[in-house]
């Protein structure tokens, strides 16, 4: 039982105690409560994440919102005990399942934010049945995340630069590219004049009056194509924010808005919960 449970709540490192449906007047529908554990050993430090000994289960009992089972809503409850750790002081341990001080478990924050990215905003209260000031607040949690798990574009020019004995995969890995960007650059500055050079000795004065135009935007052009940018993807960025800033109304914090324009704009690897396997 306890391992099917575990399966169906995608959570490793956890003790499934009970289960039982809640259904009383306080609450606005039945809930699916299931009361769990860490399993032994694997208490955490919430703030450092280092494997501390326990302190005492002074913590007290917490909830957690998780996906829901079809038309059920499921919470995890937890008792939560501290931990003795030498850096951070008596603090409560950290749960598996969740990031230190969400109300939400980590497949929860992870649907709620893949939906921001692709659907509005009736749809992401109405199916999730949260406010969308709490979206805001897990939007932000779950950027934050994912950004710093992410690489620096950068860390494969520094491991380049400090490693002297792995060198030649990378090192000519990079200078292919930049060779390959070099010759795009060149080739399109020799077609460009050319072009410039024939128009500029044309008998049609509007394809006169187009070279000089031209030939006074030269190093914008190429700077274009070395770049691989231009007004046309920048205004289109810049219309797709405008629309995230208009859906970010009611938030209740500057960086949960910037953390959606992170969601919709910024490219972010943001994925639906897998089954942990």
């Amino acid at each position: 039982m306890d391992g099917i449970c575990n399966q169906l709540l995608n959570v490793k490192g956890m003790v499934v105690e009970d289960a039982c449906i809640v259904d009383s007047p306080l609450r606005p529908v039945p809930v699916l409560e299931v009361r769990v554990r860490p399993r032994r050993g694997m208490l955490r430090c919430s703030r450092c994440g280092r494997r501390r000994h326990g302190y005492d289960r002074g913590g007290g009992v917490r909830r957690w919102r998780h996906q829901d089972f079809g038309c059920w809503r499921v919470e995890l409850v937890a008792s939560m005990p501290r931990v003795d750790c030498p850096e951070c002081g008596v603090v409560v341990a950290s749960v598996p399942w969740a990031e230190p001080g969400s109300r939400f478990t980590r497949d929860f924050e992870a649907e709620c934010a893949w939906l921001m990215g692709v659907a509005s905003q009736e749809t992401v209260g109405g199916f999730l049945h949260i406010a969308w000031r709490t979206a805001g607040d897990v939007a932000r949690r779950v950027a934050e995340r994912v950004k710093a798990s992410m690489p620096s574009p950068f860390d494969g020019l520094t491991a380049i630069g400090v490693d002297e004995t792995s060198h030649r995969k990378g090192h000519t890995y990079i200078t292919v590219v930049v060779d390959h960007e070099r010759h795009r650059v060149v080739r399109a500055r020799g077609e460009l004049n050319h072009w410039v050079s024939w128009a500029s000795h044309s008998r049609i004065p509007e394809i006169v009056e187009l070279s000089k135009k031209i030939r006074r935007r030269r190093p914008d052009i190429l700077r274009t194509i070395r770049l691989g940018c231009s007004n046309a993807r920048l205004e289109a960025s810049d219309d797709r924010i405008k629309v995230t800033i208009r859906m970010a109304y009611g938030f209740h914090h500057v960086d949960n808005l910037i953390a959606l324009i992170m969601l919709r704009c910024g490219g972010l690897d943001i994925r639906l919960p897998q089954p942990a396997i």
